[in-house]
C-alpha cells in the first residue's frame, strides 16, 4: 500500500506572536501527498492566521475569522505535495488580540518514491 507519515504538534498555546506548530524536514528522493488540519482546544471569538512554509517560502496562508463559529479551524484538510529534502513549517498567530489559546496541528500523508 505504501508508506505513510504523520505529525502532531500536541496542544500549543498561541498568542499574537507567530508560533510554530509543526517544523520538520522531509528526506530522500520521495515526495509526500500531505493533508494539514488545525483545531482549537476550546471555542474562542478571536481571529487567527496560519501559514504553511516550504523551505522558508510561504505557500499557504489562511485567516480564520471568529473561530468560535468554527472551533476546528479548518473543517477540511489542506492538501499539498511536499517534495523530498524540504523543510516544512506550519505557524499560527492571533491577529485580533494578545490572548493565548491552545491549538493543535496535524499533518498526515502518503509517501511516494520518484
Amino acid at each position: 500500500i505504501g508508506e505513510h507519515v504523520y505529525a502532531n504538534s500536541g496542544v500549543v498555546e498561541v498568542g499574537q506572536a507567530e508560533t510554530s506548530l509543526l517544523d520538520f524536514f522531509t528526506s530522500s528522493n520521495s515526495y509526500i501527498l500531505a493533508h494539514f488540519q488545525i483545531a482549537c482546544d476550546n471555542q474562542v471569538s478571536d481571529n487567527y492566521e496560519f501559514h504553511i512554509k516550504l523551505d522558508g517560502q510561504e505557500v499557504w496562508t489562511q485567516r480564520l475569522t471568529e473561530t468560535v463559529q468554527d472551533p476546528f479551524g479548518t473543517n477540511y484538510p489542506i492538501e499539498m505535495i511536499i517534495p523530498g529534502q524540504t523543510r516544512v513549517e506550519l505557524t499560527l498567530s492571533n491577529v485580533s488580540q494578545d490572548v493565548a489559546h491552545g491549538w493543535v496541528a496535524v499533518m498526515r500523508g502518503r509517501v511516494y518514491y520518484a
